[in-house]
């Protein structure tokens, strides 16, 4: 006989988190890359807990951005194979 549980040992109400597949790190900083206006576009976030889900966003971010699920896939498009950030390159 086998059995799975779960033991909350913490919860957070009202913080702004994502999918922590939407998170990213490139040249030391951590990244979402974020649909606006503009089209797709790297953003600098700084993350607070996290769980094997979700990750709580604490600055870079705001409630109802739309980040990419696959920001490594999409990283080449922002960034050089040193790391550097190419987001200003982008039209």
């Amino acid at each position: 006989m086998t059995a799975v549980t779960e033991i909350h040992i913490d919860e957070l109400n009202d913080v702004l988190a994502v999918p922590v597949q939407a998170v990213m790190q490139q040249n030391d900083q951590t990244w979402c890359i974020v649909k606006n206006a503009q089209g797709l576009q790297p953003v600098a976030v700084s993350l607070g807990r996290s769980n094997d889900a979700k990750v709580e966003v604490t600055a870079g971010l705001e409630a109802g951005d739309q980040v990419a699920l696959n920001p490594t896939e999409l990283a080449p498009a922002f960034f050089d194979e040193e790391g550097a950030d190419n987001a200003g390159d982008q039209a």
